[in-house]
């Protein structure tokens, strides 16, 4: 069965409407949707490499997602958001094939700690692949917007060159900004690198995965720069791990994931969950968090990355035993008080939650 369109004008589960005025292709997978508010009041300030949390209407139900913001912090009046079309993704296969022109969603203000203004660094390394590097197009049309004069590097993978994201942009700051150093890595073997090469001027074609020996190659000082560093988990790690080996203080590398985290047995278990807001009474299963516990019963937890990051799913433990897998965006104060992430939380007893 198709997908029904967004209802002209509804409220995406209270969050300011926008429109799309644009849908711009970036790629075989990728399409950037940008939006203009139904209201001036919507208008709202961020920084390059944050993320807002998205809601659509799909068959009547509101559905929310977090997408990086891939515009400048200096564009006004509109910003854009560059989506993947997973295969198994609900929304973003509804984004590509479905949202036209005029069609509205729902748009929370931004969140997220992953991000750089061009303050507290002198020179930055960016590090992303695939839609990865979304966040960190943001923070490079925002340095160049600001006429920062600190150094960027970027290295940037896709698997084909017809994959890589911004290309024709990405090039031309490549050839007009003297501090700006291009790196494109190619995976896939059947690309010939080296024949690609002889027409580019202003940046590196290479062949292979990005790595901390490559990045080592490229920068003469590693614990010079400050790392951004987006994409695939297991990337992100090798890089972090790589670069912290070879002298990168752990203070100078920040990476930004969105991926769930896997079920695993072995945490939670088979405990009473009392949902005290909505008057519900659960059992947990082994391997479900707060939030999965919470849906399988009906019970609403505002939620959407699912990794810790947008905090929309703060709850409350009023009664009980808990496990937090990731509280870094609460702070002492909060865990004190029993605040908890619902969708990173497991129980250890008989819970009382405030939900």
């Amino acid at each position: 069965m198709p997908m029904k369109s967004s209802q002209q004008g509804m409220v995406m589960s209270g969050k300011p409407v926008w429109t799309i005025s644009d849908i711009i292709v970036e790629s075989p997978t990728v399409k950037t949707f940008r939006l203009t508010p139904a209201s001036k009041k919507s208008l709202f300030k961020f920084i390059a490499g944050q993320y807002v949390d998205m809601s659509v209407n799909i068959d009547g139900e509101a559905v929310n997602r977090p997408y990086s913001i891939s515009s400048a912090s200096t564009q006004r009046g509109t910003f854009d958001l560059s989506i993947k079309r997973e295969p198994d993704g609900y929304v973003s296969k509804y984004m590509h094939d479905t949202v036209k022109v005029g069609d509205k969603v729902g748009i929370s203000a931004p969140f997220g700690q992953f991000h750089f203004n061009g303050k507290g660094a002198k020179s930055i390394v960016l590090i992303g692949a695939g839609v990865g590097v979304t966040p960190l197009i943001s923070i490079l049309r925002s340095l160049r917007a600001q006429k920062w004069k600190g150094d960027v590097k970027a290295a940037f993978g896709f698997r084909r060159a017809e994959d890589t994201l911004y290309a024709d942009e990405l090039k031309a700051l490549a050839a007009d900004w003297p501090n700006f150093n291009l790196i494109l890595c190619y995976t896939d073997e059947k690309m010939d690198v080296a024949q690609a090469a002889k027409s580019e001027m202003h940046c590196m074609l290479e062949a292979g995965r990005m790595s901390p020996a490559r990045m080592a190659n490229h920068l003469s000082d590693l614990s010079a720069h400050s790392y951004y560093c987006c994409g695939p988990d297991d990337m992100m790690e090798e890089m972090r791990a790589g670069l912290m080996a070879k002298g990168v203080p752990a203070n100078k590398f920040d990476m930004e994931s969105f991926s769930a985290p896997q079920i695993d047995v072995s945490k939670g278990g088979e405990f009473d969950i009392y949902f005290k807001k909505s008057d519900v009474k659960a059992k947990s299963e082994f391997g479900e968090t707060i939030l999965l516990t919470a849906e399988r019963v009906g019970v609403k937890i505002p939620s959407s990355c699912r990794a810790g990051t947008c905090m929309l799913c703060q709850s409350r433990l009023c009664l009980g035993e808990i496990e937090i897998h990731n509280a870094d965006e609460l702070d002492r104060d909060d865990l004190e008080n029993g605040e908890l992430l619902s969708c990173q939380t497991y129980p250890r007893n008989h819970c009382e939650i405030d939900a």
